[in-house]
């Protein structure tokens, strides 16, 4: 299984790069709509996320975060 996996990220970067933004993305949209604290808290070191959160409130902004992470996942497999 191990082995699978090293040639498909060796074969095609993008694919494997991409699969991981998936699931980054939809794990923490899954968290953000489940209103997981560990999501929507944070380190505390994002100001570039202040203005999102201005203007959408910590759960949407980590709502639309979590569906950039995704859509530049499904870039990647695309251009795989």
């Amino acid at each position: 299984m191990m082995e699978q996996i090293m040639e498909l990220v060796s074969a095609r970067p993008l694919l494997a790069v991409g699969i991981l933004f998936v699931a980054l993305g939809t794990l923490l949209l899954i968290g953000a709509a489940l209103k997981w604290r560990w999501v929507l808290e944070g380190s505390g070191r994002r100001r570039y996320f202040s203005l999102l959160i201005k203007l959408f409130g910590a759960r949407g902004a980590m709502i639309i975060n979590s569906a950039i992470i995704i859509i530049c996942g499904v870039v990647f497999i695309i251009l795989s």
